[in-house]
């Protein structure tokens, strides 16, 4: 019988896997207890007479290593901890010992970026049981998702393994979103302080010329890459139904007279959407936003306020 019990990264991990084994142990019974090298941070493990603790190496046969310490002393149990950083190989090896004897394993089941683990994938396809020890997000629903922070902030890449437990917080699928969001816009909003910090001049104005190489009046901009790549990256951020939550007049003195200081994230995003949206209508207006600085002072409140 395989066992697979997950849970998220503010689930007292260890505990549960520990917890469980003494139990075991108090009934009398002489468990195996497997943890996987990858795991480096210090683990207090009571030993216990003929109660075998095994750290295991990706190259290590743990069917080999089962019947090994099961000639020495009959074991009645085996419980696996952090068993997301076993193999696929490693797994299907306690799936046969799962054969023998039963099998308990405890851990995560995706990692920061919401993607099985390896070993993770492997046990849902073959335990016999999965269950999922329950923690609640900051919100009060389930969570269900292992969200990984730095400095404030969801990390959205990175290596896929970070063993430092207080970087991580177990979050609700619509937290998570928020969070991913909030983490994104940060990400883009520090690129482009830095890029309108130096830059001069957002594009060039140009009009359309006829088949007959007579000029139309119709005067437009040639935006500059980083400003085509910043109207791309924040038009992803546009606030639902923003047309319907400000009201504001085409005119760049009116946009200068804008107070911000007290305005949040999706003000500021709002307001960045309304200036694309007049670009249609009265090109240019992009162009004297950025050069004016005013894009850049409502990019650093963005950032005070996420």
């Amino acid at each position: 019988m395989l066992t697979y019990r997950f849970y998220t990264m503010s689930t007292p991990r260890i505990e549960h896997s520990l917890d469980f084994r003494a139990d075991e142990i108090k009934k009398g019974k002489c468990v195996m207890f497997v943890k996987s090298e990858v795991d480096t941070r210090s683990q207090n493990v009571p030993t216990h007479k003929n109660c075998p603790v095994c750290v295991v190496r990706k190259s290590e046969n743990l069917l080999e290593l089962f019947y090994y310490e099961h000639k020495k002393h009959p074991l009645d149990l085996v419980v696996v901890d952090e068993c997301q950083f076993l193999t696929t190989k490693q797994v299907d090896a306690v799936r046969e010992i799962a054969e023998v004897v039963p099998v308990y394993a405890f851990g995560l089941k995706t990692n920061f970026k919401g993607q099985l683990f390896e070993g993770s994938k492997r046990f849902l396809e073959l335990s016999d049981k999965v269950e999922q020890l329950i923690t609640k997000c900051q919100c009060g629903k389930n969570a269900i998702l292992n969200g990984r922070f730095d400095k404030g902030f969801l990390e959205i890449e990175g290596e896929e393994i970070v063993l430092k437990n207080e970087m991580y917080k177990g979050l609700c699928y619509s937290c998570y979103k928020k969070e991913q969001r909030r983490a994104l816009i940060n990400r883009e909003t520090e690129k482009y302080i830095k890029v309108f910090k130096d830059m001069k001049t957002a594009g060039v104005w140009s009009t359309d010329t006829a088949r007959d190489s007579m000029v139309v009046e119709r005067p437009f901009v040639i935006y500059n890459d980083e400003t085509k790549e910043f109207m791309k990256s924040f038009d992803d951020f546009k606030i639902e139904n923003s047309e319907n939550t400000l009201v504001i007049e085409d005119n760049i003195n009116f946009l200068k007279k804008i107070k911000i200081s007290d305005k949040d994230s999706d003000f500021l995003l709002t307001l960045i959407n309304c200036v694309f949206k007049m670009e249609s209508n009265k090109p240019g207006m992009l162009k004297t936003v950025i050069e004016s600085g005013m894009m850049l002072k409502w990019l650093k409140q963005i950032k005070k306020t996420l």
